[in-house]
C-alpha cells in the first residue's frame, strides 16, 4: 500500500512533469533552430516528445566534441553520447552502423534531472548563442553539409 500511495501521488504530478520537460525541450530546439550544424529532434505526425531527454545530431564528431567540451566549460550538463553501445560493450561481432553513426554525432541533455526555471532557461539561451556564434566565427575547418549527410559518409 505505500508504494501504491507513491505511485498514486507521482501520477498527480504527471501532466505537469510531462508539460514542463516538453517546455524545456521546446526551447532547447528553439535555441539552436538557426544553427544549420545543428539538428535538433522534430517530432513525427501524432507523436509529442515529452523530453525526458533532449538530444540532437551535430554535422560532424569533431564539432560535437567542441561543442560539448565548450558547454561544458560554462557549466552546461550536456554530454557527447547517448548511452554505450550494447554490442561494443558486451564485444558481440553485430555490425550497428546507424547507431554507431548517431553515438558520433548525438548530443544529450538530462531534462529530467533539471528543474529549469525562466532564468536558467535565458541564461541557457545565452550560453548556447554565444558557443554557437564563437564556433561559426572559427569555423574549425568543418563544413555544415547537413546531419545526413555526415552521417552517412562518416567513417570515424
Amino acid at each position: 500500500e505505500p508504494i501504491a500511495a507513491i505511485a498514486c501521488t507521482q501520477l498527480a504530478k504527471a501532466e505537469y512533469v510531462i508539460s514542463t520537460r516538453r517546455h524545456i525541450g521546446l526551447e532547447l530546439c528553439d535555441m539552436v533552430k538557426d544553427v544549420p550544424w545543428i539538428t535538433p529532434h522534430v517530432d513525427q505526425p501524432g507523436c509529442h516528445h515529452v523530453y525526458y531527454l533532449w538530444t540532437a545530431l551535430i554535422d560532424s564528431p569533431a564539432r560535437r566534441g567542441e561543442l560539448v567540451h565548450r558547454l561544458v566549460e560554462r557549466g552546461v550538463p550536456i554530454r557527447g553520447r547517448y548511452a554505450p553501445l550494447l554490442h561494443k560493450l558486451f564485444k558481440t561481432p553485430d555490425e550497428c552502423p546507424v547507431v554507431e553513426a548517431v553515438d558520433r554525432h548525438i548530443i544529450v541533455f538530462e531534462v529530467c534531472a533539471y528543474d529549469l526555471k525562466i532564468p536558467h532557461m535565458v541564461r541557457l539561451r545565452e550560453i548556447i548563442k554565444r558557443v554557437t556564434g564563437e564556433m561559426d566565427d572559427n569555423g574549425l575547418g568543418i563544413t555544415a553539409s547537413g546531419v545526413s549527410e555526415a552521417i552517412g559518409s562518416d567513417s570515424n
